[in-house]
């Protein structure tokens, strides 16, 4: 049995929802997936306390981790994990491709096999839509939600996808 993968995107430096997520994460002994943009934006210069990357450098949880277009020039010596153009995981049966979604996205995905989720950050409105033969997932934005959507993040756990606010109320589920 895994444990709860818990995906996020477009944290843009904002501290005191990271430390909301990676205590649910905990809390919960998952993994941790970050679809991008750690960094970056108005909040990133507010930030009081430790800073995002510090943050998940202390956290101890397993991370996997895409780079956004605010992570391009993102040192990889900041952060204690890899960044990865792209990751495709099977998850329990689930073909799970995780991209940040500035060069693949809803509108222009990659190829993709039949029944695979792709899940991108970079629009800041959380999503789910199934477009006949494969799905689409979006957690929103821990950092600078928008379209009146909450900050939130995705609890993946054997095929059922939960959204959640940083005080950890489920405010929307799919399953596949």
């Amino acid at each position: 049995m895994s444990a709860p993968l818990f995906i996020a995107s477009d944290l843009h430096g904002h501290t005191a929802n990271t430390a909301c997520l990676l205590e649910a994460c905990a809390k919960a002994g998952g993994r941790l997936l970050l679809l991008g943009d750690l960094l970056g934006g108005r909040r990133s210069l507010f930030a009081k306390g430790p800073s995002v990357q510090e943050q998940l450098a202390d956290c101890g949880l397993p991370i996997l981790a895409v780079r956004g277009n605010c992570d391009r020039e993102f040192p990889d010596w900041l952060v204690s994990f890899a960044f990865h153009d792209s990751l495709t995981l099977e998850e329990d049966g689930h073909t799970l491709v995780c991209t940040h979604g500035h060069l693949f996205g809803e509108a222009c995905p990659p190829r993709l096999p039949a029944g695979a989720v792709l899940i991108t950050g970079h629009t800041h409105i959380p999503a789910w839509r199934d477009h006949g033969g494969w799905f689409y997932a979006n957690p929103g934005s821990l950092g600078l939600p928008r379209g009146g959507a909450p900050a939130s993040y995705i609890i993946y756990e054997k095929g059922r996808f939960r959204w959640c606010d940083t005080a950890g109320e489920v405010w929307m589920e799919k399953q596949i």
